[in-house]
């Protein structure tokens, strides 16, 4: 772990602060009480045998298991019995799954005994489970699954084998009333299976459901944000009665029902439907504190406990509901990586078999992904996958670093679902989860919990290589074993084992040769055996960085102590502050841990217990007596070639080199020879080093390796830097020292630039001739691996056209694709925004002399005579957008909806994307949009050098917009807070009110009307949250801020102050934060006067600051 220096650590720190609101006083207050205990739930069937069973388990590990649910994998034993659970609770263990997912465990609508996964009448078993008639662990005899003693029971029996048990959760929706499939009332009590009454009176008898009953219809585009999201959470899955969720009745029901499964041994959740129930961050009128009052709740009550949670959520999560409204809250699956995994194993489409993390809405430690589901197993979606083919998708599942990892247990292996008529609900048979390749895979995984990974596919083989001794190699297609020779990135030269074989794999310091077997999937260790368990894996708690325990404001302060060099943590003080995960610890780190204790959003894990070296499982492999020898080994003599590969742009490459005996040359050196590209699209420059030379360096002058001890021909690239700036190197075989050979040399071959104006992140090209041969191999082709960036700051990469190629299609490698490009004449191509009817990216093409199709240009512009343009803040996160003009008849100018991608981007201060739209001559009104249901509303004016949207929405859900200008007339910066009296409140509307009123009152005077008086706008903050102002009369006491429906809770009023809203409270209202409005000066040289153990002041600079000593952090 490294610790940054900032250039100007105190701009930086100003910068932070200014960007975040934090009041470390308010956190006590902000952090709920573990409150309810499980006192109040019903737990006669167990007595204490949870606190029985923990008291007397002492976990005996021999299987090399995760710690934590988090980190290992899980076997979804899907509808099979406790018992049966419990039988095979030691295969399960041996297999190297770490975590056991049981079905729905709850009281359900009909019993289970005797009934078969499908039956002919359709009342399939296995859909009985999600069909909850009550929430409290199962204590029915009808239930195939078994009762709450024998749930009990078998996690008593798991954890003392080291496993977990984590169980599916259903409770979203309640079950129906048999024969209910044609029931079309719009009555949810119509629908709801009458044995609710008798497990869920209250939720019963009160009616708590979503009414009117209407089937869901899954509206994610093409509509408003409102509509979408009542749709998903408050219409009804498949039809089934859709509960109340925003009701605290409803709520305290899940929230027992969660404390009793914990209680009797569970160690987490699977969420059923995740994505239909609300969150905190919905739309106001739509919102609730559903997962606050129930899962947080629950977590808090167990501080000492892992309690782990993922939800299902399919597809996306409706229009304007980015993924992080819940991955804040639990690992979700991530569907679409699934299907890219799938299709490249079977070939059905172009698929992507390595789903990069973090992409724009996942990270590798929210994401949870599948060798399939039990959906797609039953509906078809993945029924035909052979055992080969899933096992393939579980090594490239379960091979990746930091992503958590499901296992279906099915049934049967057959690639069809007739054995399911046949097959009892509650058997478990030995299926695929059980056999060498599973096995294999799970204890790879096991082993290198913690350690990197580096991701490649080529040539139908994807693989992944971890650390420096493992690698996991999938060969996509055919069944036959496969040789393979891959490019070694990463891994430790030497012989390798493949566990799955015994096959013994060649890696020298450049590539991976060996033969994958029959079941696609070859497991390596090197020196053909994995250690054995040594010390055990060391654990800590993100955040907390003094191990007290908790994460509080002390962390934040070592943090900042850490900084400016007061003190120096320890390695492992440094993992636990390092809180984004980005190598270093800064203000940054700090920052989130107080943002995180102000109960406001962070996309990290803090306050999880993170695991590292962790307890490594045994491979079975016999170590060969043969020694290694590595036959590209350099023989260090007088002299010799070096090869470098500029896979770092270096704009002139250099060598500067030297011995013990003589001086350097001149710096920067003599001039390398370029010898053309390599298969990565990355310029070799050779240079033969004098005979005696001992180091060298190599440059374009201001960048540089670090020194590289010469000793004898090789290969050099670059890696990452070290605390100097300097590249530290990796070297390769190059065959006879000569530098002439390896790779593609593209000296004068045809080539043109791309431009990624939609974010692809890597480009394939895939080219044929005449013939139809596949010039650059099967789909998607060669990677371009050489890029620049165009003046506007975006990446272009370089396409090298293969002799005789008459056309090419340029693709990310996950999906998305151009058309077809058949004139290789221009300088470069963009991609317009519109698609053709096979959903492919159109092109247009420029030259840099002036000609093509964007008149001359790289960055493209429109194709339309321009009358004006202005920016559009992206401070919604769309990622892209597009500009629909019409003149005065009402015809489009810009082409169909959406119209035109506005392409040119600039960044703003607050690092904020801006899109800069070009107004059509004759246009007299613009509409912009994100190209998938979100729309500003008719913009007019186009006087404004830009606008932004302000977060509000008129009546048909489209964004309203205020403009801005550079000479001050308007401005996208927050407006100045006017000064402010000692009875001024300013509000900081931070959860959308559609109107903002103050109501107030004193202990002597009645309260002003309801809802108040309308408090007064001051223009927006730097997070566009738009602000009001109010004087408060004198004598007033308490005040409520409200739009007349939603509303703060009761604030007494103590003085001038900022305001800004946190979560709902159980009555459904906000609690609040504050912070300063003061704008007295600061010496900026003077440190301020410490104030308690609760924070720090961040004002002036750091010096002369008392070491030890903590400050009061202000958001001013």
């Amino acid at each position: 772990m490294k610790m940054r220096r900032l250039v100007s650590l105190l701009l930086a720190v100003l910068l932070v602060m200014s960007c975040f609101s934090v009041s470390i006083v308010a956190t006590s207050a902000a952090v709920a009480d573990n409150a309810e205990t499980a006192a109040n739930i019903d737990v006669a069937a167990a007595g204490s045998a949870y606190e029985d069973m923990q008291s007397k388990t002492t976990v005996e590990n021999n299987y090399g298991l995760s710690k934590t649910v988090d980190d290992g994998t899980i076997l979804q034993a899907w509808t099979w019995s406790f018992k049966n659970i419990e039988a095979n609770l030691e295969t399960i263990a041996e297999q190297g799954f770490t975590t056991i997912q049981v079905s729905p465990p709850n009281e359900i609508k009909k019993g289970t005994n005797g009934a078969k996964f499908l039956q002919s009448d359709g009342q399939n078993g296995w859909w009985m489970y999600y069909q909850p008639s009550g929430f409290q662990l199962n204590n029915s005899t009808d239930n195939a699954l078994g009762t709450k003693a024998e749930f009990i029971s078998m996690c008593e029996k798991a954890h003392e084998m080291g496993l977990k048990i984590i169980v599916d959760a259903v409770i979203n929706h309640m079950g129906t009333k048999d024969g209910d499939d044609n029931n079309t009332s719009t009555d949810p009590m119509s629908h709801v299976t009458p044995k609710a009454q008798t497990f869920e009176p209250e939720i019963y008898n009160n009616k708590l459901f979503h009414t009117p009953w209407k089937k869901m219809t899954y509206i994610e585009s093409n509509d408003t944000q409102y509509n979408s999201t009542y749709d998903l959470t408050r219409n009804c899955t498949s039809g089934l009665p859709d509960l109340k969720t925003e009701d605290s009745r409803v709520q305290k029901a899940i929230y027992d029902y969660m404390e009793e499964l914990i209680q009797s041994g569970a160690d987490g959740f699977r969420f059923d439907a995740a994505k239909h129930i609300e969150t905190p961050d919905d739309i106001s009128s739509l919102r609730s504190d559903f997962w606050t009052n129930t899962l947080v709740k629950v977590q808090k009550a167990h501080p000492d406990q892992e309690i782990y949670a993922y939800g299902e959520i399919l597809n996306t999560c409706g229009i304007n509901r980015p993924y992080s409204m819940y991955t804040k809250l639990f690992d979700v699956t991530d569907s679409g990586a699934y299907w890219g995994i799938k299709n490249a194993v079977t070939g059905e489409y172009n698929g992507n078999p390595i789903p990069y993390y973090p992409s724009s809405n996942f990270t590798a430690g929210n994401t949870m992904l599948w060798d399939e589901s039990h959906d797609t197993y039953v509906d078809g979606g993945s029924t035909s996958l052979n055992t080969t083919q899933r096992g393939k998708i579980w090594a490239l599942v379960a091979g990746r670093a930091g992503i958590s990892s499901v296992y279906l247990a099915r049934p049967s292996d057959n690639t069809n679902t007739n054995d399911l008529y046949n097959i009892k609900i509650g058997e478990a048979r030995k299926t695929s989860w059980s056999n060498a390749t599973t096995k294999a895979i799970n204890q790879f995984h096991n082993y290198f919990i913690g350690q990197s990974e580096y991701c490649s596919n080529t040539s139908g083989t994807a693989y992944i290589e971890r650390g420096t001794t493992g690698a996991m190699i999938v060969n996509l297609g055919g069944t036959t074993a496969k040789n393979v020779t891959l490019t070694n990135h990463k891994l430790t030269a030497g012989n390798y084992k493949d566990a799955i074989t015994g096959n013994t794999f060649t890696v020298t310091k450049s590539q991976i040769k060996g033969s994958v077997g029959s079941s696609g999937v070859a497991v390596l260790y090197e020196n053909n055996e994995a250690p054995k368990p040594t010390d055990p894996p060391e654990t800590y708690i993100l955040g907390d960085v003094n191990a007290s325990g908790k994460v509080d404001a002390n962390d934040a302060t070592l943090i900042m102590r850490a900084v400016i060099d007061m003190i120096t943590l320890t390695d492992k003080q440094n993992r636990a502050a390092d809180v984004d995960g980005d190598g270093f610890v800064t203000i940054i780190d700090a920052t989130l841990i107080q943002r995180y204790l102000a109960n406001k959003p962070v996309n990290y894990d803090i306050g999880k217990e993170k695991t590292v070296q962790p307890v490594q499982p045994t491979i079975p492999i016999v170590i060969p007596t043969t020694p290694y020898d590595d036959p590209t080994e350099p023989d260090p003599g007088q002299g010799g070639t070096i090869i470098f590969s500029n896979n770092k742009g270096f704009s002139t490459v250099n060598i500067y080199y030297w011995s013990d005996s003589e001086q350097p040359v001149e710096w920067p050196g003599v001039a390398m020879t370029s010898i053309g590209m390599n298969e990565y699209g990355e310029e070799r420059f050779t240079f033969d080093l004098p005979a005696g030379m001992t180091n060298y360096i190599i440059n374009d002058g201001s960048q540089q390796t670090v020194d590289i001890p010469f000793n004898g021909s090789t290969g050099v690239y670059m890696t990452d830097q070290d605390a100097e700036g300097h590249y530290n190197v990796e070297f390769y075989a190059i065959d006879g020292g000569t530098g002439g050979g390896g790779g593609d040399d593209h000296q004068g071959q045809t080539s043109f630039l791309l431009t990624d104006n939609f974010g692809w992140g890597q480009a394939y090209v895939y080219a044929w001739d005449d013939a139809g041969n596949e010039l650059y191999g099967a789909w998607p082709g060669s990677a371009q691996a050489e890029t620049t960036t165009n003046e506007y700051g975006e990446t272009q990469f370089r396409c090298y056209v293969p002799e005789g190629a008459t056309g090419v299609i340029l693709s990310n490698g996950n999906g998305e694709q151009t058309e077809d490009i058949k004139d290789f004449s221009y300088d470069g191509y963009w991609m317009d925004g519109s698609k053709n009817d096979l959903g492919h990216y159109k092109v247009t093409g420029w030259n840099s002399d002036g000609s093509g199709g964007s008149g001359g240009s790289d960055q493209p512009t429109p194709d339309y005579p321009v009358k004006s343009s202005f920016l559009l803040t992206d401070n919604f996160g769309w990622g892209q957008a597009y500009v629909y003009a019409w003149n005065e008849a009402g015809e489009a100018i810009t082409g169909e909806w959406p119209g035109a991608a506005m392409a040119e981007t600039v960044t703003n201060d607050y690092g904020e994307t801006q899109f800069k739209c070009n107004v059509p001559e004759n246009a007299v009104g613009v509409i912009l949009n994100n190209g998938n249901g979100a729309q500003t509303e008719d913009i007019t004016d186009f006087t404004y050098d830009g606008y932004w949207m302000n977060g509000t929405q008129n009546d048909k859900g489209h964004y309203l917009v205020t403009g801005w200008r550079s000479d001050g007339s308007g401005s996208d910066e927050p407006i100045p807070t006017p000064d402010p009296s000692g009875r001024t409140i300013i509000f900081s509307n931070n959860k959308g009110f559609s109107s903002v009123n103050i109501y107030y009152w004193s202990d002597s005077e009645m309260p002003v009307e309801w809802p108040g008086v309308p408090m007064t706008s001051i223009g927006q903050n730097e997070f566009g949250e738009e602000r009001f102002s109010f004087e408060m009369p004198e004598g007033m006491t308490n005040y409520i801020i409200t739009d007349g429906s939603s509303q703060t809770v009761d604030v007494p009023f103590t003085g001038a102050t900022g305001v800004y809203m946190t979560d709902l409270n159980g009555e459904g209202k906000y609690e609040v934060a504050f912070y300063s409005i003061s704008d007295t000066p600061v010496d900026p040289t003077t440190a301020p006067t410490p104030v308690g153990d609760d924070g720090i002041y961040l004002v002036g600079s750091f010096n002369n600051w008392t070491p030890d000593a903590q400050y009061k952090m202000s958001e001013n």
